[in-house]
């Protein structure tokens, strides 16, 4: 753990960042607040790392026996897997670079929503309705790679990976011809042994459908709504007014969100393809004695 994860703050942070982060680590770790819960080494630990970062000199040069520390090994190289799919279909690969975990800031969101509160009231009489609030805690986490390639920045939304700085990791990513450049898809942490998808993978598949698969599955949800629709409309209508109702309000509704997933039903399958890829490729670097074996 370096003195920047000691302080909870990104290897960048500005002086007046550290001392914020010091006076707010001290007060939680000060015996007198702490009570019987206080741990002494970890008030020790903040004021040692204090020291060194509040000290432009000091800082400067546990920076640089950081960086050599934490330094992409020699034998980290980019390396292609083969390339997946068929003549008519997506084309990719699943490419993997060795590099370490140089700086990582976690943080949550709160997304308020409120609905409701309409109604009105003219000369005393009306109604109104109470507005009804939502909240929503969003965990974002930005993490910095040192990789062969040069430094990347990771951005996940809704959840926090288990990764600090310091640590060795795997990072795979998705190359097509497609893709604008390679899109992260896993991390593999090999530190603990565990790997991660990331979020940026998610939108992988639907860009790599081809367009005749995309333009058929449209074709198949209209198809599908068309003949649902009109066959529930047909086998309601006599049944009154009130069955009718209900048939355009929920019916109709259900049957056309039914087909939907046939939207994504090629994308989903590339998603799946390269998540069995990277697996298997995850399982293949494991025997590698440079990449698993010297950790």
């Amino acid at each position: 753990m370096t003195y920047y994860d000691v302080l909870q703050i990104s290897p960048a942070a500005s002086p007046e960042v550290i001392r914020a982060a010091y006076r707010v680590l001290a007060q939680r770790a000060h015996p007198d607040r702490a009570g019987v819960g206080a741990q002494p080494d970890a008030m020790k630990a903040i004021n040692t790392a204090y020291e060194v970062l509040s000290d432009a000199a000091r800082r400067t040069a546990y920076d640089a026996r950081l960086a050599a520390r934490v330094s992409v090994p020699a034998s980290s190289h980019l390396m292609p897997s083969s390339t997946h799919g068929k003549p008519t279909g997506p084309q990719f690969s699943v490419t993997w670079q060795l590099g370490s975990v140089i700086g990582v800031e976690s943080w949550s969101e709160s997304h308020v929503q409120s609905k409701g509160g309409d109604g009105f009231v003219l000369m005393g009489y009306g109604f109104t309705s109470a507005p009804r609030v939502s909240t929503r805690i969003v965990p974002r986490q930005r993490i910095a790679l040192r990789l062969a390639t040069g430094d990347q920045f990771i951005e996940e939304t809704g959840t926090h990976l288990d990764v600090i700085g310091g640590q060795r990791i795997v990072l795979l990513s998705v190359t097509a011809p497609k893709l604008r450049r390679p899109t992260p898809f896993a991390l593999w942490n090999l530190n603990t042994g565990y790997w991660f998808w990331l979020s940026a993978g998610s939108a992988v598949g639907g860009q790599l459908r081809p367009p005749l698969h995309a333009l058929r599955d449209s074709f198949l949800f209209a198809v599908g709504v068309i003949l649902s629709v009109w066959g529930g409309w047909h086998l309601v209508r006599g049944f009154g007014l009130v069955a009718i109702a209900l048939y355009l309000v929920l019916g109709a509704p259900f049957l056309v969100g039914a087909w939907v997933p046939l939207l994504f039903r090629a994308g989903g399958k590339i998603d799946v393809e390269i998540r069995r890829r990277v697996a298997e490729l995850i399982e293949q670097l494991k025997t590698r004695e440079d990449i698993y074996g010297n950790r």
